[in-house]
């Protein structure tokens, strides 16, 4: 009798309480799941980072320009000067579908770049200076198609052949760091994405704003010398650069 009731507590061990511990030692093995921690700005409302180094990738911007022959005046749709530089716009017979930009240095013409689409009429052109790098540029604007704007600065009181340099891009000229050296902000796009482009120590770099805070929208805004930027929606916030950073305005 004792031993029947000893095995029936035996078997009643091994469906209930040795199950048990089985369980937990398999449950033990396993670690622990916890809700990840989240500093999005969906939740906080504010941008993860703080403070991002500007590293600028050298950029080949500085191009020479090359001489060519005089212009037929049927085919300029501008010519003006500006600081004593004769600037032409003007149109191609291999090219029919582009204006393109020359200046005049001493006698000779330098050709620029492609300045515009021959959809343009002359105001929607503007020609004036500016300064950048530490050097006075003659500043040309115009677009290739839509939404697509070109800028050209050309630096033509030089010793040798004149130079340009082409952004594709809405531009200013302000001295973001405040090292004395005017930078070229450049904007582009319906969503907005900002480039700064700066003469560093080895020649010419330039930083994508939108690339380096992950962000949807970059605005400069010169009046204040900042960035307005949005890198989620209706989420909006001010950046500065301060000693070779970037950094989220208090």
């Amino acid at each position: 009798m004792r031993k029947a009731l000893f095995l029936l507590l035996a078997s009643l061990c091994l469906l209930t309480g040795c199950g048990q511990m089985g369980h937990n030692q398999e449950a033990s093995a396993q670690p622990e799941q916890r809700p990840a921690a989240s500093t999005s700005q969906s939740e906080t409302g504010a941008p993860p980072l703080s403070s991002v180094e500007l590293i600028y990738s050298p950029a080949s911007l500085q191009k020479p320009m090359e001489a060519i022959p005089p212009i037929d005046d049927e085919k300029i749709l501008i010519e003006e000067k500006i600081d004593n530089v004769r600037v032409i716009i003007y149109g191609k017979e291999e090219d029919p579908d582009n204006y393109y930009l020359s200046v005049e240095s001493g006698s000779q013409l330098y050709d620029a770049a492609v300045i515009g689409f021959t959809a343009l009429k002359a105001d929607d052109f503007t020609i004036n200076s500016a300064e950048a790098f530490s050097v006075t540029y003659i500043k040309v604007t115009g677009a290739v198609g839509a939404n697509a704007p070109v800028t050209v600065y050309m630096a033509v009181h030089q010793a040798d052949s004149p130079v340009s340099i082409t952004i594709d891009a809405h531009t200013e000229e302000a001295d973001i760091d405040e090292d004395g050296i005017k930078e070229i902000i450049g904007t582009v796009g319906t969503a907005a994405a900002a480039t700064i482009y700066k003469l560093t120590g080895s020649g010419y770099g330039l930083v994508n704003l939108n690339e380096l805070l992950n962000a949807q929208v970059v605005l400069y805004d010169k009046e204040d010398n900042r960035f307005n930027v949005n890198i989620l929606e209706d989420a909006w916030s001010t950046w500065e650069v301060i000693g070779g950073k970037l950094q989220l305005a208090v």
